[in-house]
C-alpha cells in the first residue's frame, strides 16, 4: 500500500496517525492564493497534504490565515513553500 501511495512504510504509519483534518490549513492557504486544489496534479497534491499534515507550526499558520498580516511569515516556515511558490509563478504566466 505504501508503494502505491509513493511513500515509505514508516511514513505511512505516521500519516495514519493524523486525523482527516490534518491538511485543512493547506486548503485555506491555496484558496487565499486563488489556487484551485482540483487543478493540482494528484501526486503533487498528495505531497502537499503529506507535508502539511506533518508540519509542526500549525498554530502560527492558522493565526496568519485568520489575521492576514501584510508581512506574513508563512513562506519562511511552510514545508510547502517552494511548491506553492512555483504554482503561484505558473499561474502568473
Amino acid at each position: 500500500m505504501a508503494r502505491d501511495l509513493g511513500t515509505s512504510v514508516s511514513e505511512l504509519r505516521i500519516l495514519v496517525g493524523y486525523d482527516e483534518d490534518a491538511a485543512d490549513l493547506l486548503q485555506r492557504r491555496l484558496r487565499d492564493l486563488r489556487i484551485d486544489p482540483a487543478r493540482i496534479e494528484p501526486a503533487v497534491m498528495r505531497d502537499l497534504q503529506r507535508c502539511c499534515s506533518q508540519c509542526g507550526v500549525k498554530t502560527l499558520c492558522e493565526h496568519e490565515l485568520e489575521d492576514r498580516p501584510k508581512a506574513a511569515a508563512w513562506p519562511k516556515y511552510c514545508p510547502n513553500e517552494q511548491t506553492i511558490d512555483a504554482m503561484v509563478a505558473e499561474k502568473k504566466l
